[in-house]
């Protein structure tokens, strides 16, 4: 009887008030409020500065991210990044102009550390010698070759920069350019120089391997310290979209390495490859620690290679301070 009574009541109760909440229902297209898209609770612009201070072996960064910025967007209405790419020159002025980003694509010593705000994602599963630091995370490198010309070219001095002159310690280095003209027989080339090699309209007959496993050409991103926690977090979520597999797999068109840990690329060039290899593990500068020794790193290294013994004792000492 309890149980009848209280069915009842239940019944009368639904009678007496679901009227006008159906009338109100009628007017309702159920089924558009089913697929509506959920609007995000932020929308907005945020702007990318991408700093060339080096360039991959083909290709444009700053379009390698402007694409995955457009795909980014797609799967989160109403969230736009602009990217933008500039000289290391333009961005300093930008600086002094007051002009800051939201954000920053660049390489190791480039950025220093009180620009950025912490990180607040967990950023994982990199190869060996790379790492995620707290304020910023790295997203693709490049690296170096070396180069021996086959052509008969005399030996002499090794065509590279101070800086990996120093760090082979190596003897006799010029860094002017002139390994195309065969005024050396030998070079460190980094992989966009070794691009430009190839794609020469006379290219020339050389022998190709890796330069070790050390490179300070790698790429970071790092959000401004004056950013809102809004764009903060829409721009991590961005970063961790450049760490999946899609976006990493892309960079095989740049002919630049994937910083995942397991990740197989494919490149074209076959000698890319071998030279990824010899990248399975990583060694690098800090980010940051690389920022305020590299001034006097450079010009330990230029006085290193034309013979001054103290100088490259110097510059060893702030390579073993600066190494990640």
């Amino acid at each position: 009887m309890i149980l009848r009574l209280g069915l009842c009541m239940a019944i009368l109760l639904f009678m007496l008030f679901s009227p006008p909440v159906l009338i109100e229902a009628l007017d309702e297209d159920f089924y558009s409020g089913v697929i509506q898209i959920k609007k995000p609770e932020w929308r907005g612009s945020i702007t990318l500065y991408h700093i060339v201070t080096h360039k991959t072996y083909q290709g444009s960064v700053t379009y390698y991210l402007q694409t995955q910025a457009e795909e980014f967007e797609k799967a989160n209405r109403g969230v736009f990044i602009e990217v933008v790419g500039m000289s290391e020159q333009d961005y300093l002025e930008r600086l002094e102009y007051g002009r800051r980003p939201d954000a920053y694509s660049f390489f190791a010593g480039t950025v220093y550390a009180e620009q950025l705000r912490e990180l607040s994602q967990s950023y994982e599963g990199f190869i060996p010698g790379l790492k995620a630091y707290a304020l910023a995370a790295p997203y693709f490198f490049s690296g170096y070759a070396d180069c021996i010309n086959e052509q008969g070219a005399d030996g002499g001095a090794v065509s590279a920069s101070c800086f990996m002159g120093a760090l082979l310690e190596l003897q006799s280095v010029d860094d002017a350019p002139g390994f195309m003209d065969g005024r050396y027989g030998r070079a460190i080339l980094n992989l966009r120089e070794l691009g430009d090699c190839k794609r020469n309209e006379k290219p020339m007959q050389m022998k190709v391997g890796a330069a070790g496993g050390f490179t300070e050409q790698v790429c970071y991103l790092g959000i401004a310290k004056e950013t809102s926690d809004d764009k903060a977090y829409w721009m991590e979520q961005f970063f961790l979209w450049l760490l999946e597999e899609k976006a990493q797999q892309q960079l095989t068109g740049l002919g630049a390495f994937s910083v995942r840990e397991g990740l197989e690329q494919v490149f074209s060039d076959g000698t890319l490859s071998e030279i990824r290899a010899a990248y399975a593990s990583v060694e690098t500068v800090d980010p940051f620690l690389y920022y305020s020794h590299k001034a006097a790193m450079l010009e330990d290294a230029g006085l290193a290679v034309a013979g001054d013994a103290a100088a490259q004792g110097r510059f060893n000492e702030r390579l073993s301070v600066v190494l990640s």
